[in-house]
């Protein structure tokens, strides 16, 4: 059975062995399947179980689920679960990459607004518009635009706290957003209505911020800001941002705007943070951890769609592969950690020889790759050799010598029945042509 690359609040997971940590934070880790779906509700398990049977095999390419977990009190909490197959950085394994968000405090928010069901079912709209994406950016764009289906507002922004900050990373009905976007408010300010939300923890709300707080800061000078909510944005008790309405009309919050503001807000925090969690998994599965840069999976999705690019602009493409010669003795003497060490060295150096459009992965063990688009053999030979002489001058802490690669590259402009799986074959080719003849050269596929 696959295991689960799972991100989520690891509390959602009673007594559940961890087998291997992919984070030092434990926010991310791997565990097996069975573990995973043991702690589901026996009532659920019929209806989610053939879901995730349909994912295993290629059914469905992913699913969006909700469902209670049991805990080790003897109770159950209700999380919202987002699946899809992912491909590993080793060959032909496969993972589920599963992303659990608790949203019991939503189901505790239905049930106390259910007395007002036309403003209960806006309020469950928002919750499952909030929650249907775990991008970053899209999530704020959501979150804001949503609110405003209950709360009137003319400009809104999320900001998130740093240290002696709040820095906005998205904002709503600014005539320029980008004049608004990475703003940035001291954190903690004398007399700061924001300061004071923060420091309460409690929605805080003026009707006149010229009266309130003078020295207001106006981000967009041609629409002034006359009332603002505030609303503290929190996490595991900490405060971790805050949401932001203006309207440009003195006195036009109530104290039950402001109430269901704080109530939009517990899925804001959630949201932001879960979106945050899920970015660090993806990051995770599409680079390779050891030389920080992209992992196999990576190479495989982006390759794909690089080839395909340079199919329709009929534009020709280079591949390079490169492996470390004599690497199995370089372990054997020196120890794992020297290896390490110039596997590390060697990504840096390449990496820093690439341009932005390039795509630079580890493909498995000692084996590294390069895809460069719009680019001919003769470039990419140019290219390699400038890698090839940077590593030539590298030096170890644990290597007392010279260290060498054999590469090869092929270049074309894809045709019919070109893939990127046919590109990797030849330039593969080639590289083992450079070994064969001795390696510590490159050959060009002809």
């Amino acid at each position: 059975m696959m295991d689960v690359y799972y991100s989520g609040d690891m509390d959602n997971l009673p007594g559940i062995l961890v087998r291997k940590s992919k984070d030092p934070d434990g926010i991310c880790c791997i565990l097996s399947f069975e573990n995973f779906i043991k702690n589901i509700d026996p009532q659920d398990k019929p209806v989610i179980l053939p879901f995730f049977d349909l994912l295993i095999n290629r059914r469905i390419d992913k699913f969006s689920e909700t469902y209670r977990r049991n805990t080790d009190k003897k109770s159950f909490i209700w999380v919202k679960c987002n699946a899809k197959i992912g491909k590993s950085a080793e060959e032909g394994s496969n993972f589920i990459i599963i992303h659990e968000m608790d949203v019991t405090e939503y189901k505790e928010i239905e049930i106390r607004l259910r007395a007002n069901h036309a403003e209960a079912e806006s309020m469950r709209q928002i919750a499952a518009a909030i929650s249907a994406s775990l991008n970053m950016n899209e999530t704020v764009s959501r979150i804001l635009e949503e609110t405003q289906r209950v709360i009137a507002y003319d400009t809104g922004t999320v900001q998130l706290l740093h240290k002696n900050e709040l820095e906005v990373i998205g904002g709503v009905g600014f005539s320029n957003k980008n004049a608004v976007m990475n703003l940035k408010f001291p954190y903690p300010e004398e007399g700061s209505l924001s300061t004071k939300a923060i420091n309460s923890k409690q929605p805080v709300f003026s009707n006149d911020v010229t009266v309130d707080f003078p020295r207001f800061v106006q981000p967009d000078p041609e629409h002034p800001v006359c009332s603002w909510i505030g609303i503290p944005l929190i996490r595991y008790g900490e405060v971790i941002g805050l949401m932001a309405l203006d309207s440009a009309s003195r006195g036009a919050y109530s104290p039950h705007d402001v109430k269901l503001a704080e109530v939009i807000a517990v899925h804001v925090a959630t949201a932001l943070e879960n979106a945050r969690l899920h970015e660090r998994a993806y990051q995770m599965a599409m680079g390779d951890a050891l030389t920080k840069i992209g992992s196999r999976y990576r190479f495989q999705i982006e390759g794909r769609i690089m080839v395909e690019t340079a199919r329709r602009s009929k534009q020709s493409l280079s591949m390079i592969m490169f492996d470390i010669d004599h690497f199995k003795k370089v372990n054997d003497t020196y120890g794992h950690i020297a290896g390490d060490e110039v596997l590390k060295k060697m990504a840096e150096v390449a990496a820093g020889e690439l341009r932005t459009v390039d795509l630079f992965a580890r493909y498995g063990g000692e084996e590294f790759v390069i895809i460069l688009p719009e680019t001919e053999s003769k470039a990419a030979l140019t290219v390699f050799n400038r890698i090839n002489k940077r590593i030539a001058e590298l030096s170890y802490k644990t290597v007392p010598e010279a260290v060498t690669v054999s590469a090869g590259i092929y270049s074309a402009v894809p045709e019919g029945s070109d893939t990127l799986e046919s590109f990797v074959i030849k330039a593969d080719e080639a590289m083992y042509l450079s070994k064969n003849n001795g390696r510590n050269r490159v050959t060009l596929y002809k």
